[in-house]
């Protein structure tokens, strides 16, 4: 029989050069999401409005909740808890 072969294969990714950023509120901090300026960019085009209408306001309100669970559960993978 043949010996056994194992292959492992691991993708890093870095970003590099300028970022922005992206800022909520989450319980009582203020966090900071590092992102590409392009995309920090379509972030304001959709979302950042001086008067917000109602569906724009629930909108990112949806958005906003998402990112607060998303950054929760990453928090709890990372500690363990």
């Amino acid at each position: 029989m043949a010996g056994e072969i194992k292959i492992s294969i691991t993708e890093v990714v870095f970003d590099s050069g300028p970022m922005a950023t992206i800022r909520f509120r989450l319980d009582d901090r203020q966090v900071e999401v590092p992102v590409s300026p392009e995309i920090k960019a379509y972030f304001d085009a959709q979302f950042v409005r001086p008067n917000p209408t109602a569906q724009q306001r629930r909108r990112m309100g949806t958005l906003l909740n998402l990112m607060r669970a998303a950054y929760q559960k990453g928090w709890k993978d990372a500690v363990g808890e």
